[in-house]
């Protein structure tokens, strides 16, 4: 929940814009918006587009697609997190740079430092995957449909109904 000094930012149709752009926007791994050329994903570096080559899908956590898992991005995160003191800095509140495309639990993992690790290690020091963790084949599922679920919410507010 926002704090009351933020909701206004939360509240504005420059923070609305920018986090539904945000949120459909391809990001690679590094958090840079990437633009796709001829010969594939870029990013911009020092006023240069360089090719990337790990492109987070639109839509999709950046946090859990690091780790080789699909799920939705329900939240936009501030990664510098807004006070009062940064409220009314644009660099803050709606700069690419500091925004993370995340599910709600990497986000809550994010603010309270707690949740289930979705991966241990045995006693070699191997890592091992959670069981509850889907496969990838019910991970594209379930976000094929919830891309059904959008576009139907979104077709019928332009409807009017």
């Amino acid at each position: 929940m926002a704090q009351d000094f933020a909701r206004g930012v939360y509240k504005s149709s420059a923070w609305q814009k920018n986090r539904r752009n945000y949120l459909n926007a391809p990001v690679d791994t590094a958090g840079e918006v990437c633009v796709m050329c001829d010969d594939g994903w870029h990013r911009r570096s020092d006023d240069a587009w360089v090719p990337s080559s790990s492109v987070v899908p639109p839509g999709m956590c950046e946090r859990c697609f690091a780790r080789g898992e699909l799920n939705v991005a329900d939240i936009v995160h501030h990664k510098v997190h807004l006070t009062p003191k940064n409220i009314n800095d644009t660099r803050v509140t709606l700069s690419y740079d500091n925004l993370q495309r995340l599910c709600r639990d990497c986000h809550a993992v994010v603010h309270s430092g707690h949740g289930e690790p979705r991966a241990t290690f045995d006693e070699s020091g191997n890592l091992v995957r959670n069981d509850r963790t889907e496969s990838f084949r019910a991970q594209v599922a379930r976000l094929l449909e919830t891309a059904d679920d959008r576009r139907n919410i979104y077709s019928r507010r332009r409807n009017g109904r």
